[in-house]
Parts: structure tokens; C-alpha cells; sequence
């Protein structure tokens, strides 16, 4: 998960990227799926989500396993929507 945290740290506007999923469990997986939160601040978060599935794209490829993106603002975040929300796996949130 170094390469994801490298690659989507510097990314504008990125409050904090989560793992879920059986590969985050330790369990038999097909793919890799991975949270990612805007800044309550973002200009747009749609440009967020394009350049960071642009990068997860070519991890995706390099490690060839299927990484599946969520979206969350920061706002949709707090009201934890995902099933698994209380047991994310984090891989790099925003230092306040």
C-alpha cells in the first residue's frame, strides 16, 4: 500500500485514502478496493476523482488486479455510508 500512499498523497484537494474489502481482511480476493475522500474545501472533487483514478489505473495495470474506486466528499464521509465503514483500512489521510 506504499505505492498507493506515494502516488495519491500529493494529489490536490485528497483529504484521505481508505482500503475495504476482503483484500484489506486478509482474505481471498478479486480485486482492491479503495475509498477516496475529498477535502471539505474541494474546488472539484470530480477533477480529484479523475486524476486519482488515472493513477489507481496504472497500479491497477502494474499489479494486474482490478483496483475498484469509491468516492466520497468529506461531508458524505462523516456520515459513514459504506457497510464496512467502521473498520476502513487507512493508507494516507490529510495531517490537520
Amino acid at each position: 500500500m506504499t505505492e498507493i500512499r506515494l502516488a495519491l498523497s500529493a494529489k490536490n484537494d485528497l483529504w484521505g485514502v481508505y482500503g475495504f474489502g476482503s483484500f484489506f481482511r486478509g482474505g481471498d480476493y478479486n480485486d482492491i478496493d479503495i475509498l477516496l475522500v475529498s477535502t471539505l474545501d474541494a474546488t472539484s472533487p470530480l477533477s480529484t476523482y479523475k486524476s486519482c483514478r488515472e493513477t489507481l489505473k496504472q497500479l491497477s495495470k502494474k499489479w494486474n488486479v482490478e483496483i475498484d474506486i469509491t468516492f466520497l466528499t468529506y461531508g458524505e464521509h462523516l456520515q459513514k455510508p459504506l457497510r464496512e465503514h467502521d473498520s476502513l483500512f487507512e493508507i494516507w489521510r490529510l495531517e490537520t
